[in-house]
């Protein structure tokens, strides 16, 4: 995964442009996919892992606020 990561998080640039999702995008959509198969913990890792890279990955807050108290320690339905 780590290398996954690191190939992923190219810039864009007026001369250079990446047609591949940046890492913070493939963690959310890894997120997903864990929620999907009920794995919370791995979920809850790959979305803040998302939001680390990348703080307005909304999909990613989202997902944590779908995942409720066990991420946000009980104040979930007041933050989402």
């Amino acid at each position: 995964m780590e290398g996954l990561i690191t190939y992923f998080t190219g810039k864009h640039s007026d001369t250079r442009r990446q047609h591949l999702p940046d890492a913070s995008a493939v963690l959310c959509l890894q997120g997903k996919l864990w929620q999907a198969y009920t794995d919370t913990n791995k979920a809850i890792e790959s979305y803040a892992e998302s939001l680390k890279l990348n703080p307005f990955m909304w999909d990613a807050f989202l997902g944590l606020c779908d995942l409720g108290d066990s991420f946000f320690g009980g104040s979930a339905q007041r933050s989402c």
